[in-house]
């Protein structure tokens, strides 16, 4: 099956890939809105470039689309409508809730595509294990309500139990793992921290040599 993948850049949405490359799906595209909301529900990609680097190293078309404030929902059905006729499915690669549940099955119903979402139901302690034990470096851009030493780190083993049941206050990027042909190496960085909440803002990255084994993508 053709399918486009919303992808995010996060462990959720690189999980969700890869269950579906695992799967034998056609990964026509990835797909990755960009909104000026500070906590983006479904689109949380923190950078276009960096999105563009990822899909590079995964080897997959990109479809990107800014989101104007109030214009989310128009804007997200305009992006899927563009590539409807080259695909048979969205897959959604984050946790929905119903609301989002509701109006992204709207859409596809609307398009006469089918919606996946492989992440219903599961626990995120369960995923951040399954993206570790997959062997994928995940670094954290985006934490609330915990402590600004979070903001910038490589999630290792040793820290799920401290975000254990705490996935809400962080979001994360992906920079390596089994399915990239290239790792991205961080080069220049600041920390953005204003009272509970604080962002990992990646000014320059490139990609290097794979340091992981590939899985097919693209």
């Amino acid at each position: 099956m053709k399918v486009a993948v919303l992808f995010s850049g996060g462990k959720d949405s690189i999980l969700a890939l890869q269950d579906c490359l695992r799967k034998g799906f056609e990964v026509r595209y990835l797909v990755s809105f960009f909104s000026e909301k500070p906590e983006p529900y479904m689109y949380n990609h923190p950078n276009m470039s960096l999105a563009i680097m990822q899909s590079l190293s995964l080897g997959f078309k990109l479809v990107t689309k800014k989101l104007g404030p109030g214009k989310e929902q128009e804007e997200m059905k305009s992006a899927l409508e563009s590539i409807s006729k080259d695909i048979e499915g969205v897959l959604v690669g984050v946790p929905l809730s119903k609301k989002q549940k509701a109006f992204l099955s709207q859409i596809c119903k609307s398009l006469g595509v089918k919606l996946f979402t492989p992440l219903a139901g599961k626990r995120q302690d369960a995923l951040w294990k399954k993206a570790l034990d997959s062997g994928f470096e995940i670094v954290i851009v985006y934490s609330k309500g915990m402590d600004r030493k979070w903001l910038g780190r490589t999630v290792q083993k040793k820290d799920l139990k401290s975000i254990s049941g705490k996935a809400s206050a962080f979001r994360t990027l992906v920079i390596n793992g089994p399915i990239f042909r290239s790792r991205m190496a961080i080069t220049d960085s600041a920390k953005e921290w204003e009272g509970k909440e604080g962002r990992f803002v990646i000014k320059d990255a490139k990609l290097k040599g794979a340091e992981a084994p590939g899985e097919g993508a693209g």
